[in-house]
């Protein structure tokens, strides 16, 4: 995992070059995601449950958002920039993350770390973009 200023969302694939839309990596196709979010509140409850020290992209899901709770994206679709992504689940951790990052990370990250989202409307989303939550 690594940081990037922008990425291309693709409807019907997720992120342009991510594991997912090229059907690539490790996961099971019943469990993949287009987008797997994680918001900034998980990702510092992750931290202090493992005393801070994980880097950036351990947690492996490829959106980091900001200035949201998790609960707030449940059954909700969201726009950022001029992407929209459709909430579709839960996205708990898999083992395999432990067996990658040799700590107990699923523990940490918690089942209810993360979401999978569909994207609806493709674009380009940019790092400080403002996420406006649709009905």
């Amino acid at each position: 995992m690594q940081s990037v200023a922008s990425a291309k969302v693709l409807a019907g694939q997720g992120l342009q070059g991510d594991r997912y839309a090229l059907a690539c990596g490790h996961w099971h196709t019943v469990e993949s995601c287009e987008i797997t979010l994680l918001t900034e509140y998980e990702w510092q409850r992750m931290q202090r449950r493992m005393h801070g020290t994980l880097s950036e992209g351990v947690h492996r899901r490829n959106l980091v958002v900001q200035g949201i709770k998790p609960r707030q994206l449940r059954q909700r679709s969201l726009q950022i920039g001029h992407a929209v992504l459709s909430y579709q689940r839960p996205r708990p951790p898999c083992g395999y993350i432990d067996q990658l990052t040799g700590l107990r990370l699923a523990k940490a990250m918690g089942r209810d770390s993360g979401a999978c989202f569909k994207v609806i409307r493709g674009g380009v989303i940019r790092v400080g973009e403002r996420i406006k939550l649709l009905s």
